[in-house]
């Protein structure tokens, strides 16, 4: 459920306000989902979901795999004998758990992770993305609402660059990141008093702490 609110114009296509996301109510879910996509080029793309309800508290599981041939990105008749499809490869997967440890008050656990494998339609040029995330935090529900989170966040990056010749005959190799490692850690902690119905009033503060560093390999072409 999202809700939006605010106003203020800077030109064709501004928007100025607030968004506000809340999650499904898992007993409004089915226990399980599921979906599965052939096509084109070996396209393969796999979707799945659980829920499940322990009391007054659930879990949710959910997965995805995609992968696919690709094809060539550079229209044919431009194309020459270093241009190939660009084939990818990407899964995903996630775990969060609910459980109530007091009247008005939650305990929420996410783990999530997923990876992408592509190229760009020639040699040298690979790209791989690989990251999870892991997550807790506490709500309370009272008269006094009130939140506080705690999340670890990793990364890590990895992409070949090329130069492709006249008449793209053939491709070398001038960049290489092998490795781009980054790690983000963070809290949250956040009050709602109540000043009155159909009125929202926060107050919180925000900590995070990003490190990360490039490891490369390159040519100098010119």
């Amino acid at each position: 459920v999202t809700r939006g609110g605010g106003s203020g114009y800077f030109g064709p296509g501004a928007l100025a306000g607030t968004v506000e996301l809340e999650s499904a109510d898992p007993r409004d879910r089915p226990t399980l989902l599921g979906s599965l996509a052939y096509g084109s080029r070996d396209s393969l793309d796999a979707q799945a979901s659980g829920t499940f309800l322990s009391g007054p508290g659930f879990a949710t599981v959910s997965a995805a795999y995609a992968r696919g041939d690709g094809f060539i990105p550079v229209v044919a008749a431009d194309r020459g004998p270093a241009d190939r499809p660009a084939p990818y490869e990407q899964a995903s997967a996630a775990l969060r758990g609910v459980i109530r440890v007091a009247p008005d008050t939650e305990l929420q656990a996410n783990v999530s992770g997923f990876i992408d494998h592509r190229e760009r339609g020639t040699a040298f040029t690979a790209n791989r993305s690989e990251g999870a995330d892991a997550s807790l935090r506490i709500v309370g529900r009272g008269a006094w609402g009130y939140s506080a989170l705690a999340y670890l966040q990793t990364r890590s990056f990895a992409s070949q660059f090329a130069s492709v010749s006249a008449g793209r005959v053939s491709a070398s190799q001038t960049l290489d990141q092998y490795n781009t490692p980054a790690t983000g850690i963070g809290a949250r902690f956040e009050i709602v008093p109540p000043v009155g119905a159909g009125r929202d009033l926060r107050l919180g503060i925000d900590v995070r702490d990003v490190t990360g560093r490039t490891q490369e390999n390159y040519t100098y072409v010119g």
